[in-house]
């Protein structure tokens, strides 16, 4: 049996998933095909809950860890079982009702029941859910209005900003514990892939939730051409966003070196 080359960890959306947050038919049947034939490991490093990914990912098969909510959890998707999680301290999650009140209870939070992961509506925070992520839609005016105050209340945690893909001229704010980061998983995949030597990591990121990502990969690419600096100081190289295209034909290169990656 081949033994996977190298181990590919990529963020989703402005990485692989087209403008209308969709992963193209073609990049799937490529990816399921190196992942099939074992010419790759390949897992998601995303912002998304796993009901998210699973719409923006079809019919794709991962058979390894994903990294969800920013971090916050590492999901087995054969299992559908969260393998581990960083959920928001008492403390926190009142700061975060403060937060979610001011924007109107206009969003979702993520949540670990029973090694499942649970998404539930805003207004239904309670205190018996163990949260590992909140997020907040609104107007993009009204997010700048009520910022200084989210951001004062929710100190010391992680905020993470998108533009939303589906209503235009909307936000999406994340909201994650602190310690929740991509690249701490990294170093986990590594280990339990590599078994008697560490499996190499090849990561893809286009964001400032991808920062960690790419500093952990031993190869870490920025996609797009709005990559920050900081970002960029952590990525061997950038590559143009093509909806997954640029990504697909990147790996397709590293795959064709005859005498094997030199990380």
């Amino acid at each position: 049996m081949n033994r996977p080359r190298f181990c590919v960890i990529s963020d989703l959306d402005g990485t692989l998933l087209n403008r209308e947050g969709k992963m193209d038919d073609d990049i799937i049947r490529i990816l399921q095909q190196w992942i099939s034939n074992r010419s790759i490991h390949f897992t998601a490093a995303t912002a998304r809950d796993i009901i998210d990914c699973r719409q923006a990912l079809g019919d794709l098969k991962i058979k390894i860890p994903m990294i969800l909510c920013n971090g916050a959890v590492l999901y087995n998707p054969l299992s559908s079982k969260v393998i581990e999680s960083i959920c928001f301290s008492e403390d926190e999650r009142v700061k975060i009702l403060s937060a979610l009140d001011l924007c109107g209870y206009n969003g979702s939070m993520v949540c670990v029941a029973n090694d499942k992961l649970i998404r539930k509506a805003a207004n239904s925070f309670g205190a018996d859910c163990f949260v590992v992520s909140a997020s907040l839609h609104m107007d993009k005016d009204k997010w700048l209005h009520i910022k200084p105050s989210v951001e004062k209340n929710c100190e010391g945690m992680i905020l993470s900003e998108y533009s939303s893909n589906v209503s235009l001229g909307w936000v999406i704010i994340d909201i994650n514990p602190p310690g929740a980061s991509k690249g701490r998983w990294v170093s986990y995949l590594k280990k339990t892939l590599g078994k008697d030597d560490r499996m190499p990591t090849v990561c893809f990121g286009d964001g400032m939730n991808d920062v960690s990502l790419l500093s952990e990969a031993d190869y870490g690419i920025a996609v797009g051409e709005s990559c920050s600096d900081e970002l960029l100081r952590h990525a061997k190289e950038r590559i143009a966003y093509s909806e997954g295209k640029s990504v697909v034909n990147t790996i397709e290169l590293m795959l064709g070196v005859q005498d094997g990656l030199c990380f």
